[in-house]
């Protein structure tokens, strides 16, 4: 047993010893103790300063070295910081000088996020392969090999039924984002299909164990899945990462005219029922969450049409009317989904908490508004002294 213990040891230290060369890391000797390493690093917990190319490089470098760390504490600080890094500077001309490189810094990812049992480390590394896969440089033909190699892991986790929700959660965040960052169109539409299926079961497929024709369950470990199985809450949190994950990638997809309209309805179509399912939940969340997602759809698979009149709150918004493409039939449950909305945004309820009917009336009353009279919501993001302006669904 000491033996195979020691060839494990061995052979992770062989692949953190790759991944750390192809990202030009200085590696220490092995007479050196990992635990007494003393990296010194410009990403604390204060406001990220600005940074030079070659410190961002530098400080990456540090990171990865310490993703390799024995010590989960020692790891999970070197998670954190690479999250913050990726996430307020671009790394993309790293990866690019550096051939390899992202598949090396994925591949020692990946190994922490096989680790759900400590479930900090987990999340930071499933929030890191997003990043990676997000700040991608100019090497556009791998990314499709990228999104294979992390993809299936994403899945595991996601159909495990002892993965704790949150892990399960991010995961879908995680999968979603790598779908619409790198995968190509057949994969992203295989995301829709993927995630269609997890909404239509209400979360129930992610907790499936797929059993082959030699397993056999005892008494004992049936009760043992039964006990596993989500509770109504775990459930809820559950659709809410998925309606998310399926609205951005239908936006990818059908968004800003991308796309036929023919697919974006005939999406539509098949999606509206567990849409309209989700719109009868329990829980607030979910339903303004599924709400955002029909405003999305039918926004996507509808034609704007300019009418003369204009609003005088803003000057550059132009009334605009929804029509159908003449070749495309009305959806024949229409009236019925906009009395379901008009009963959403006057909810007065008391079963429902007066902050949750405050933020369900405000997000429907604009699902509402875009569905009977095509307009379009308006979000503004200022950045420094820009500010932007998304309008329509598919930005917002």
């Amino acid at each position: 047993m000491s033996n195979l213990r020691k060839k494990v040891a061995k052979h992770q230290q062989n692949r953190r010893l790759a991944a750390l060369n192809m990202l030009g890391t200085p590696v220490a000797s092995d007479n050196e103790d990992s635990e007494d390493s003393d990296h010194s690093s410009v990403i604390g917990d204060a406001i990220i300063p600005n940074l030079s190319q070659s410190v961002i490089e530098e400080e990456l470098r540090l990171c990865v070295d310490d993703i390799g760390e024995k010590r989960a504490s020692s790891r999970e600080v070197a998670l954190s910081r690479l999250v913050r890094l990726l996430s307020h500077f671009y790394c993309g001309s790293f990866f690019d000088s550096h051939p390899n490189s992202k598949t090396a810094l994925l591949e020692l990812l990946l190994r922490s996020v096989r680790k759900p049992s400590n479930t900090h480390e987990c999340m930071l590394a499933l929030k890191a392969v997003a990043l990676v896969m997000v700040n991608e440089g100019q090497l556009e033909q791998e990314d499709e090999d990228l999104y294979s190699l992390v993809a299936p892991t994403l899945k595991n986790i996601i159909q495990d039924n002892t993965s704790p929700i949150q892990v399960k959660c991010q995961s879908i965040d995680t999968l979603a984002m790598i779908t619409f960052s790198s995968a190509s169109a057949s994969s992203v539409q295989g995301g829709l299909d993927y995630f269609y299926k997890i909404l239509v079961s209400k979360g129930s497929v992610t907790t499936t164990v797929v059993a082959t024709s030699d397993d056999v369950l005892t008494s004992d470990q049936d009760e043992e899945q039964d006990e596993q199985e989500l509770s109504a809450h775990d459930v809820q949190l559950l659709l809410v990462s998925t309606l998310h994950a399926y609205g951005l990638l239908y936006a990818s997809v059908y968004g800003h005219d991308r796309g036929l309209k023919e697919e974006a309805w005939d999406e539509w179509q098949s999606a509206m029922p567990a849409h309209l399912d989700l719109l009868e939940s329990a829980s607030k969340d979910v339903r303004v969450a599924a709400g955002k997602n029909v405003a999305l759809m039918y926004e996507c698979s509808h034609t704007f049409k300019k009418l003369d009149t204009f609003t005088d709150e803003d000057e550059d918004n132009q009334n605009t009317g929804l029509v159908v493409d003449e070749e495309l039939s009305e959806y024949e449950e229409l009236d019925d989904l906009i009395d379901i909305l008009k009963r959403l945004s006057t909810e007065s309820s008391r079963r429902v908490n007066k902050q949750d009917r405050k933020t369900q009336k405000s997000a429907f009353r604009d699902i509402l508004k875009s569905i009977e009279q095509g307009e379009k919501p308006k979000e503004k993001l200022k950045l420094g002294r820009q500010r932007l302006v998304f309008r329509g669904w598919g930005t917002v």
